[in-house]
C-alpha cells in the first residue's frame, strides 16, 4: 500500500517545546545499524551521526553530537566534549535527561497513514498498523525563526509525544 505525502501548508501548526523527561544514549563503533519500530525506519552510525538514543518506549534513532551537547544533560551536568569522550563514548547505554525548552518546533497531530520524507533522507510512516498511536502520530518540524521550516519534518509517535513536548 502506498502512503499519502502530506501539503503541510494544509495543517494548522502549533509551537511545541521540549520538555523534561529521561532516555538512553549510546554511542557504538560506526556502522551500527539500529531500528526505530515506531516509524519503521533504519539508522546506521556514522560519523556524521555516531550517537544511538533509545527512545521511552525503546526505539532507537541516531543523532550528531551537537544535538546530544544542546538537548541533553548527563547527571545533572552539560554534555560537553570532554562528557562524551570520556563518560558516555564506552558503548554502554546511560541515561540522559532532555533539557525543559532546549528544543522549539511545530506539529500537527494527524490520524491519516502518511509518508514523510525528512531532510537526513528517511522517509518515516505515520500511523502504521500494529503500533499503538494514540490519537494520532505527530508531523513536527524545525523552527525558522518562529515559523515552520518544511525542510526539516519527521514523525513522533501520538502516545510519545504529549510525555516529551508542550504547547507553548
Amino acid at each position: 500500500m502506498e502512503l499519502t505525502k502530506p501539503n503541510y501548508s494544509n495543517y494548522d501548526w502549533k509551537p511545541y517545546t521540549k520538555i523534561e523527561y529521561d532516555i538512553q544514549v549510546y554511542i557504538p563503533e560506526y556502522g551500527t545499524k539500529v531500528h526505530n519500530f515506531l516509524e519503521d525506519s533504519y539508522y546506521e552510525t556514522n560519523e556524521n551521526k555516531p550517537v544511538v538514543l533509545v527512545g521511552t518506549v525503546g526505539e532507537e534513532w541516531t543523532v550528531n553530537t551537537k544535538k546530544l551537547m544542546t538537548a541533553y544533560t548527563y547527571n545533572g551536568k552539560p554534555i560537553t566534549e570532554d562528557v562524551i569522550k570520556n563518560e558516555l563514548s564506552n558503548g554502554s547505554k546511560h541515561t540522559i535527561r532532555a533539557i525543559a525548552g532546549a528544543e522549539k518546533m511545530f506539529a500537527v497531530q494527524i490520524t491519516e497513514q502518511l509518508e514523510v520524507n525528512t531532510s537526513w533522507g528517511e522517509t518515516l510512516k505515520a500511523n502504521r498498523d500494529g503500533i499503538e498511536h494514540g490519537n494520532g502520530d505527530y508531523i513536527v518540524c524545525g523552527n525558522d525563526d518562529g515559523k515552520p521550516d518544511f525542510n526539516n519534518v519527521w514523525i513522533i509517535n501520538g502516545l510519545i509525544f504529549p510525555k516529551t513536548y508542550k504547547f507553548i
